[in-house]
């Protein structure tokens, strides 16, 4: 059985994020998992990337590049989780080349994820941002302070506002 992570947890604010972390649940009726994962500056938090259920969420950059943590993953519900050290996936690279085909896989998807998030900032406007989260993940607004969709599609919690007034008007 995976660790029930409570709301509120922590993970890499203080030195090195030396684990992957996988999302997940096992049945319906299991602890849902939602976890945040940002940047700080000046005192603000900026939230860079949302995971979900049945989903990855780690410091490639802290892992792969051997740096600093820039990041912390924050739960803001109740979850389970699996946590795997990032030295223990390399050893199971080694073994087989089966997991060395899925961690392959995973960071392509991530590579491709990311590369939608850059587009989105350079071609869509943050109204646009705000429907294509909501289309993708129609929960959300049940699950996630509006302060973090805020940070997520890159405006202030003000500016959201004005953005959720213009759309029930139309």
């Amino acid at each position: 059985s995976a660790p029930k992570i409570l709301c509120g947890w922590l993970h890499g604010k203080i030195g090195p994020c030396q684990a992957l972390i996988f999302l997940y649940h096992q049945n319906l009726k299991s602890l849902t998992i939602f976890d945040s994962f940002f940047y700080e500056k000046n005192d603000n938090e900026i939230t860079c990337l949302l995971g979900f259920e049945n989903n990855l969420i780690g410091s490639f950059e802290s892992n792969i590049l051997k740096q600093p943590c820039t990041q912390t993953i924050q739960a803001i519900e109740d979850s389970e989780l699996f946590i795997i050290d990032y030295k223990d996936l390399e050893k199971l690279y080694d073994i087989s080349p089966k997991f060395e085909r899925v961690g392959r896989l995973i960071l392509e998807y991530y590579l491709a994820y990311l590369q939608q998030r850059i587009t989105s900032y350079l071609l869509e406007t943050p109204e646009e941002r705000y429907r294509r989260l909501i289309e993708e993940t129609p929960n959300i607004l049940h699950r996630v302070p509006l302060q973090y969709i805020a940070s997520y599609i890159g405006v202030t919690p003000v500016s959201l506002s004005r953005i959720r007034k213009r759309i029930l008007k139309k």
